[in-house]
């Protein structure tokens, strides 16, 4: 019987072990809706500047559009000063801004260690892409 008890027990901790490490593992994962809100989110604040202003926001300013403000604050989007990029749950959002600054790109992409990450792109256009590096083998 109380083997039985200690077999029980240790499955149980095991399952509360795995349940806490897959949700902490979780919270830095970046799901594809959580990537099309964020891209979605960005494209609507910079066509929104450029038909007002005549040009596009830098990943500074951006952040304080009112679409962006808008997301989910569980993606939390952080920017790093003076940078064109932000971090979210282990990926970098990076925002392009070309010269005349009615053009530019978005790009997502996992800083994970991950061999063939799917990384997601769109640009002033609003359509958006998911592909994976040229490298990884196709299946």
């Amino acid at each position: 019987m109380t083997g039985s008890l200690l077999v029980l027990g240790a499955m149980l901790l095991f399952l509360v072990g795995h349940e806490t490490g897959r949700a902490q593992t979780g919270e830095q994962t970046l799901s594809r809706s959580e990537a099309v809100q964020i891209m979605r989110a960005l494209n609507t604040a910079e066509a929104d500047s450029i038909a007002l202003s005549k040009h596009g926001l830098t990943m500074e300013t951006v952040q304080e559009h009112r679409f962006v403000k808008q997301l989910d604050p569980q993606i939390g989007l952080s920017t790093r000063a003076g940078s064109d990029s932000a971090l979210v749950k282990g990926h970098e959002v990076r925002l392009l801004l070309a010269q005349d600054q009615l053009h530019y790109t978005i790009t997502i992409r996992s800083l994970g260690q991950s061999e063939c990450p799917t990384i997601y792109m769109t640009n002033e256009t609003g359509i958006m892409y998911t592909g994976v590096p040229a490298s990884c083998e196709q299946h």
